[in-house]
């Protein structure tokens, strides 16, 4: 445990001048960029190469009947090709996140982007910086792990074949791949643990805003 603080307190000493914390900041500030764009795109459905009708022989709506219908909409997202004899799909399959995740995820990522750049720009409200850090640090570890929780239902789902729901067909072969939405939760751990290293930067560094004002710089 003690080599344990250590390290991180070499980790956050690695930073400990405005000029390093300003690079930490907009790494982060990146992150939450290319999150806000994943979250974005990885949220979309598509059904490839599947052609679905009901009962009555209408042709059902990927998005709206199957990802949005009960139980699937609980097991996103997940993405797969199947084959059924000699016939292989060329496309890919797929329903995204759910609209909790992606929706939390959005509101969480614009709010840390703007206020970020709030802080690199020293305005009055990095008076709260390290609050507003840490706050942000516990927000994007309980995406990470709502995600991932996610994530790990929906391909376990799908390497089952939905098994257990009336998608389930035996004669098929289901191949899945949830390495998108696995890049999406590695994005997830990387953002907070940096917010992380960002708070405990940001006390160490001894310039930072003993000149702050509350109407700028000095």
């Amino acid at each position: 445990m003690a080599s344990e603080s250590s390290f991180y307190k070499c980790c956050s000493n690695l930073f400990a001048t405005w000029l390093r914390v300003r690079f930490l900041l907009v790494f982060v500030i990146i992150l939450t960029m290319i999150q806000i764009a994943l979250s974005a795109w990885l949220m979309q459905m598509n059904q490839g190469d599947i052609t679905m009708t009901n009962t009555a022989g209408d042709a059902v709506d990927w998005s709206k009947d199957f990802c949005g219908g009960i139980p699937i909409k609980l097991l996103v997202p997940f993405s797969f090709t199947y084959s059924l004899g000699d016939f292989k799909s060329a496309k890919s399959s797929y329903c995204g996140w759910s609209p909790t995740n992606s929706i939390f995820r959005l509101v969480v990522s614009i709010f840390a982007f703007v206020t970020l750049i709030l802080l690199f720009l020293k305005t009055a409200f990095s008076h709260i910086a390290r609050t507003w850090i840490i706050i942000l640090t516990i927000l994007y570890f309980s995406i990470f792990v709502l995600d991932a929780a996610a994530n790990y239902v929906g391909l376990t789902s799908c390497s089952s074949n939905f098994e257990g729901t009336i998608f389930y067909k035996s004669d098929i072969k289901i191949s899945c791949d949830s390495s998108y939405y696995s890049m999406h939760v590695f994005f997830d751990i990387l953002i907070s643990s940096s917010l992380l290293l960002l708070q405990a930067s940001w006390g160490n560094c001894k310039n930072l805003y003993n000149e702050f004002t509350a109407f700028g710089t000095v």
